[in-house]
């Protein structure tokens, strides 16, 4: 499950999320939820116990290879 699914699913914003997690802040999971980042596997494996394993670590990995692929496209000015 990705991240981003699995606080949508327990109503949790980035910012709830990274209180769980402790000692990270809620830009941080906003950043790793996109795939933006990768987190480092200390902050990988507390995701994965904080989810009580329905997000993974080959999930997280997944979501940054995806955005890596598909990355957003810069807004035109019109």
């Amino acid at each position: 499950m990705k991240l981003h699914a699995f606080m949508t699913e327990q109503q949790l914003s980035p910012a709830a999320f990274a209180r769980i997690l402790g000692n990270v802040s809620g830009e941080a999971v906003r950043l790793w939820a996109s795939g933006r980042r990768m987190p480092e596997p200390e902050a990988a494996q507390r995701i994965v116990e904080a989810t009580g394993g329905a997000v993974t670590v080959q999930d997280l990995h997944d979501t940054r290879l995806q955005f890596l692929r598909n990355p957003p496209q810069p807004k035109k000015d019109t």
